[in-house]
């Protein structure tokens, strides 16, 4: 038996969600801070498997179990009817009329953010050359592997956060706050601002890049009808930023 998704549902299975961004805001902060003191990698792997586990369950089996409440299962592999006339409409953000872009000009942002997502970590890397540390956007330098077993869950944890929070921030909590509001766009947004401040053990630099990150993450969503491309995406950016800019400076430095 499922429960109607309507706006009072909808607005129920928010509020838990905010309570979960609630308790990472209280959580991760301090974590985070006594994670940056460990020097053992024992120790650090320790945070590396209750980071992982806690994001699993709460983003990923969280996400699984409402969608299957709600009925909705068939989310994860075809986008929701209540997304269907916001992708249309950025499909089209050009009046088609306007024949100096091209109906399909949001595929062409989603061409170049890939390009660029590959592109970026030579660039960062170019910029750290000759650096003790490698730039990045937040307080995320703690975070990278030291050594073989450090990379093998920073492999972990870049995949993992790429499915759940992608399901989450981008499926999950877009649908539900569209009944909540009405709206789609505002959903989206809203969705894509708490996928930022989750993130704000990374500072604030951390948390303006991240829901940047989380609208450009929309729009590749809404542009191409795939969560999983977004998963990808998103999986492929944290690696880059955990494993490959890292092995990229030492080579170029």
């Amino acid at each position: 038996m499922h429960i109607s998704l309507t706006t009072t549902s909808a607005l129920f299975a928010s509020l838990l969600i905010l309570s979960s961004v609630i308790y990472y805001l209280r959580v991760d902060g301090a974590e985070y801070a006594e994670f940056k003191s460990q020097t053992s990698t024992d120790s650090r792997q320790a945070f590396y498997r209750k980071w992982t586990m806690r994001s699993f369950l709460i983003y990923l089996v969280g996400t699984i179990v409402l969608l299957g409440l709600f009925g909705r299962q068939n989310s994860l592999v075809e986008m929701p009817h209540e997304f269907t006339q916001l992708s249309m409409q950025l499909g089209n953000i050009f009046s088609p009329e306007n024949e100096v872009f091209s109906p399909d000009f949001i595929r062409v942002l989603v061409f170049l953010f890939i390009i660029s997502s590959l592109v970026s970590p030579l660039i960062i890397a170019y910029l750290s050359r000759g650096k003790t540390e490698t730039v990045m956007f937040g307080d995320v330098l703690p975070l990278l592997p030291r050594n073989k077993r450090e990379q093998i869950w920073a492999f972990v944890i870049s995949v993992n956060a790429g499915i759940s929070e992608e399901l989450y921030f981008r499926l999950l909590l877009p649908l539900l706050l569209t009944y909540v509001f009405g709206n789609s766009t505002v959903a989206f947004a809203l969705a894509a601002v708490v996928f930022g401040i989750v993130h704000w053990y990374q500072g604030l630099v951390g948390v303006v890049s991240t829901t940047i990150l989380g609208v450009l993450l929309t729009l590749v969503y809404l542009g191409t009808t795939n969560i999983w491309i977004v998963v990808i995406a998103h999986a492929a950016l944290n690696l880059n930023g955990l494993l490959l800019q890292p092995f990229l400076k030492l080579r170029l430095t």
